[in-house]
């Protein structure tokens, strides 16, 4: 009876609520389009700024707030789950959104580099993001499937922990400030 509960969870065709859940989450569309970009590219701005600005004053904990702030995790998991069920038109849809959000990171961070005063030396939040290693990858392929577990099970406890294990938006701050600052 155990073993058949267990099964029933990992069945094939998925269950179409959970399917619906999936979507309504990681795809910006229908009637929920404009506020759902809307309310994403606002907290992509702000993680931005928090991030850059704990960059600049080489604070771990502000830097860490920018990465619990960044949406960036909903597309992306949105493009994998595209991907995997094979959904060109939502697969363009999410690398499009992910470029933007790459590119007002960079612009903005970019900007606020030429703004604020010289970094001098580089500061030790900015340097650890700018030499990525081959560990980096294992944690975020492990932190994407412990998101992608969370999210199917509907337990969110975990999301916070995804969140900073994947936050792509310091090293992208990392390199706009990189940029102003030659």
């Amino acid at each position: 009876s155990a073993t058949r509960t267990a099964l029933n969870q990992w069945r094939f065709p998925p269950d179409p609520d959970v399917t619906r859940y999936l979507e309504n989450q990681l795809f910006f569309e229908g009637a929920n389009r404009t506020p759902s970009l809307n309310r994403f590219f606002t907290l992509l701005i702000l993680s931005v700024l928090i991030a850059a600005f704990g960059l600049y004053a080489n604070s771990s904990a502000i830097v860490i707030a920018a990465m619990l702030v960044a949406p960036l995790m909903t597309p992306i998991v949105g493009l994998s789950l595209a991907l995997v069920s094979g959904q060109p038109w939502r697969q363009l849809h999410s690398a499009v959104v992910i470029l933007s959000a790459v590119v007002v990171a960079l612009l903005l961070s970019y900007v606020i580099g030429q703004a604020l005063p010289d970094l001098g030396t580089l500061q030790s939040e900015v340097l650890a993001r700018t030499r990525p290693q081959l560990i980096d990858l294992g944690i975020a392929l492990v932190a994407g499937a412990a998101g992608s577990y969370s999210l199917i099970r509907y337990e969110s406890g975990a999301l916070a922990g995804v969140a900073i294990g994947v936050s792509l938006v310091p090293p992208l701050c990392a390199a706009g400030l990189l940029f102003a600052d030659g």
